[in-house]
């Protein structure tokens, strides 16, 4: 079996993009990979204009938008190929990848969330993607579920062997790198100098702070691996020279952070040769810095808000006021100037206490260990990704199962079915011909035995479960008729029994094939019989082989609903013992408008059986009509017309 495909949509995966982004792209790529996974890169950032190639893995470029979105659903294409039963991981902010670059994809959008409530961007993707939500933060997590959705929970990782303690030797060799005294009370600050209305990573209030700590501690050093004035961030030079802490502050060097020649080993060494790590910012959706200085055993001074009160095992949580964000139309949360102080004091304090220090460090290290990327891959992506292969239609759905992840449903009419959004056909399940609801239910007598043929999902086979005796689903394509099964199973439905098979004129193999390309496509139809090739298509057999006699075992039948995309007449002619035996009621969809037959056919096959057609027209939602005909047995030849209300 070919390897199930996944294209990881982010930024390029580090080294390749110094951002964290980057970072969590070249954590977890080659880990899908080494699970089984055929993965490819789609690089909003930081690649040529070509398709490339990092450790094995394809990388396809960015495109001409500011976040790549134009070019999105050129590259699942493209990798995906005909078939097209790909998953796509968005890794960014969903807004700016907007609903439509991954509009009929099967999506999980790993996202962060960083207000509350969440912004209207995010909302709208959401809304219009239907993509799987996926948080990477317990606070993200809540933030969907108050938005209404049914979020999954995957945390970024880390890289614990790179991101560790480091010895006694090794700090004062990374700070004589860093040009850091030996002697100096460190802080650190790692994160993207981005925004201006606010500065979203705090760096004003930060310097602020600082320099109230450095008027009490003048050996302390502020070192920043950030850019000091980009384009689209503050200019951190001008907040320097008016708070007068020229000297006290030290900037990673700019090249390197612009060209990503600085490795995750700088990154562990700036924050592992600190005394505290401080990023108190108005909001993270994650905050993976604070995670990896934890990692090395650091501890942090962070903002009491969003995805930092959780990350903060060992460290200070300052006060925040609400500071609302009108291009999210939502709470962001200013960190405290003088709480940021007030934190880098009691760090201070505490590591003039050595046992005191080595406790927070341990404390600190023990934090972040359950964030290792192979315990994130084992405890988090591996059972996701489990689920998602069925998502995105790779294998067929199986039944739900305790400790597995759920699939996504949605309720209707009393029951769950599957909303796995617009690549499939669940929605069939739930809003498809609710119009013929009266008149099935009319047909059926109570405790009647009712035989779908075509039975799809289950929509009908499951509703008139309820009032039926017996249940007979029919259903050709293998895939959908595990999702039949899984609905039964999810409904814990007792008197539907599945038979997997086409029904047909004599025993045969047919292909199929649905022209929309859905994932168990409402319009899957037979193309032809597959002739002598051995294993081709799926099995053809008259329903009076498996359904009639005694080994058949219907006793009664009371209602037929053929639904079976222009294979009508062929099933039908293979099913005259049965229609011969029990005399039901039969309700066929009639596919002569699509050019699969004459209706005039249709019409003479069922006088052959001693049938009188009804025509009737129901109404669809979008202002559609569909054609059906109803069949009762004995009365008048010919053909008759009404509607649904029986005009």
């Amino acid at each position: 079996m070919a390897a199930k495909k996944i294209l990881f949509f982010s930024n390029a995966p580090a080294p390749l993009s110094a951002t964290g982004y980057g970072n969590q792209a070249g954590l977890f790529i080659p880990r899908f990979a080494k699970a089984g996974y055929d993965v490819a890169a789609g690089c909003m950032t930081s690649v040529g204009d070509h398709i490339g190639e990092w450790e094995g893995i394809t990388c396809l470029p960015a495109g001409l938008t500011t976040y790549s979105a134009d070019v999105l659903r050129a590259h699942a294409r493209y990798f995906f190929g005909p078939n097209q039963r790909g998953l796509v991981i968005t890794l960014y902010d969903v807004w700016a990848i907007t609903p439509e670059a991954v509009a009929g994809l099967a999506c999980a959008a790993w996202t962060p969330i960083h207000s509350d409530p969440m912004s209207e961007g995010d909302q709208r993707f959401f809304a219009l993607s239907g993509a799987l939500p996926v948080a990477m933060s317990r606070y993200g997590e809540a933030q969907m579920r108050k938005a209404g959705l049914s979020p999954y929970f995957v945390p970024h990782g880390v890289d614990t062997q790179v991101f560790r303690p480091c010895t006694g030797e090794e700090r004062a060799s990374y700070r004589r790198r860093l040009t850091v005294p030996q002697d100096a009370f460190m802080v650190a600050a790692v994160g993207a100098n981005k925004g201006r209305s606010p500065s979203r990573k705090g760096w004003p209030e930060l310097l602020d702070a600082f320099a109230a700590f450095h008027r009490r501690h003048d050996e302390a050093v502020l070192f920043i691996h950030s850019l000091p004035a980009p384009g689209y961030g503050v200019d951190m030079r001008r907040i320097i020279s008016n708070l007068d802490l020229a000297g006290a502050v030290i900037f990673s060097d700019e090249y390197p952070q612009i060209t990503g020649l600085y490795p995750d080993e700088y990154i562990a060494a700036v924050e592992g040769c600190a005394d505290v790590v401080a990023n108190p910012s108005y909001g993270e959706g994650f905050g993976l810095a604070i995670l990896q200085a934890q990692s090395c055993g650091t501890p942090v001074v962070v903002g009491n808000n969003t995805a930092q009160r959780e990350l903060c095992g060992a460290g200070w949580k300052v006060p925040c006021q609400r500071w609302w964000y009108n291009d999210d139309a939502a709470w962001w949360h200013a960190p405290s100037t003088a709480g940021i102080s007030r934190a880098l004091e009691q760090a201070w304090q505490q590591a003039q206490d050595p046992e005191a220090a080595a406790a927070a460090r341990a404390r600190a290290r023990a934090h972040a260990l359950p964030y290792d990327a192979d315990t994130v891959m084992e405890r988090h992506w591996l059972p996701l990704l489990e689920m998602a292969e069925q998502y995105a239609g790779q294998v067929p759905v199986r039944p739900p199962a305790p400790g597995k992840v759920p699939l996504p449903t949605i309720e209707a009419d009393g029951l769950r079915w599957l909303a796995r959004g617009p690549h499939t056909d669940d929605w069939i399940a739930v809003q498809h011909e609710a119009t013929l609801a009266p008149m099935l239910d009319a047909l059926l007598p109570e405790g009647g035995v009712f035989l779908n043929v075509g039975a799809h999902f289950g929509r009908w086979a499951l509703r008139l479960a309820r009032k039926a005796s017996r249940v007979v689903a029919v259903e050709a394509s293998p895939d959908t008729a595990a999702a039949l099964r899984y609905h039964i199973a999810l409904n814990q439905v007792t008197n539907v029994d599945v038979v997997e098979v086409a029904a047909w004129d004599r025993a045969a193999r047919v292909d199929l094939e649905d022209p929309n390309r859905q994932v168990t496509g409402g319009s899957t139809r037979v193309t032809g019989e597959t002739g002598d090739e051995p294993g081709g298509g799926v099995e053809a057999l008259p329903l009076d082989m498996i359904l009639g006699g005694d080994e058949g075992g219907l006793g009664r039948l009371d209602l037929i609903l053929l639904d079976v995309e222009g294979a009508d007449l062929r099933a039908l002619a293979g099913m005259t013992g049965l229609i011969a035996a029990h005399r039901p009621v039969l309700f066929i969809e009639d596919h002569s408008i699509y050019g699969y037959y004459e209706h005039a056919d249709l019409v003479a096959a069922l006088a052959t059986l001693g049938y009188t057609a009804q025509s009737v027209t129901a109404h669809l939602p979008g202002d559609r009509t569909a054609p059906y005909v109803i069949a009762h047995p004995g009365g008048d030849d010919g053909d008759q017309t009404s509607s649904p209300d029986g005009n």
